[in-house]
C-alpha cells in the first residue's frame, strides 16, 4: 500500500519521506524513512517528526500510507491554498479530513506543546489554527483509507475500474 501511495504522490512532490516507528523501515522499497521522535503518539507525532525533519521554512504534505486511492490532482488543489495566513490546508465537509493535508513548518511550536499537553487530534489542530478548509473533491471515494480486508477489496475494485 505504501508503495502505491508513494507512486501516486511522486508527480506532485519534490521529495518524499516516510515517518515510521523505526528508521529505514521502508528502505527496501527505496523510500527514505525517518523514525517518530515521539513513539506511539499517533499522527500528530508523525507530523511533528516530519516538520522537524524539514530543515527550512515551508510546507509539507501529510498523507497516510493506506490512502491507496489518493490522486495527484487533490494535492494540486491543496497547494493552490498553501499561503499565508494559512498554516494548514485540508479538505472538510461535515468534519475535517486531515489526510491528505498540507502543513506549514510554523506549526512546530504548537505541535511541540500538544505532544506534551494535548490534545493530540489533527482534527483539533486544524480547528484551532489558521487552516483553510477546501470542499471534498468530486471524485473523493467512499472508502478513502484501507483499514480492513473489505476496504482493500473495495479499493481494488475502484482501482480496476479506473481508466
Amino acid at each position: 500500500m505504501i508503495a502505491r501511495v508513494a507512486e501516486m504522490l511522486c508527480p506532485v512532490m519534490t521529495s518524499l519521506t516516510v515517518v515510521a516507528d523505526r528508521l529505514d523501515k521502508y528502505a527496501d522499497l527505496g523510500l527514505r524513512t525517518i523514525a517518530d521522535t515521539i513513539p506511539a503518539a499517533g499522527p500528530i507525532a508523525g507530523l511533528l517528526s516530519a516538520l522537524e525533519d524539514l530543515k527550512q521554512p515551508g510546507w509539507l504534505l501529510l498523507a497516510p500510507c493506506d490512502a491507496v486511492l489518493i490522486r495527484p490532482e487533490w494535492i494540486e488543489s491543496l497547494a493552490a491554498h498553501a499561503c499565508a495566513p494559512n498554516q494548514a490546508v485540508a479538505f472538510a465537509e461535515e468534519y475535517w479530513q486531515p489526510f491528505p493535508g498540507l502543513y506549514h513548518r510554523s506549526l512546530l511550536p504548537e505541535l511541540l506543546e500538544r505532544t506534551t499537553c494535548g490534545p493530540l487530534s489533527l482534527w483539533h489542530l486544524l480547528e484551532t489554527t489558521s487552516s483553510a478548509a477546501l470542499p471534498l473533491p468530486k471524485d473523493w471515494p467512499a472508502v478513502f483509507q484501507v483499514n480492513s480486508l473489505a476496504d482493500w477489496q473495495a479499493a481494488v475494485s475502484m482501482l480496476d475500474a479506473q481508466p
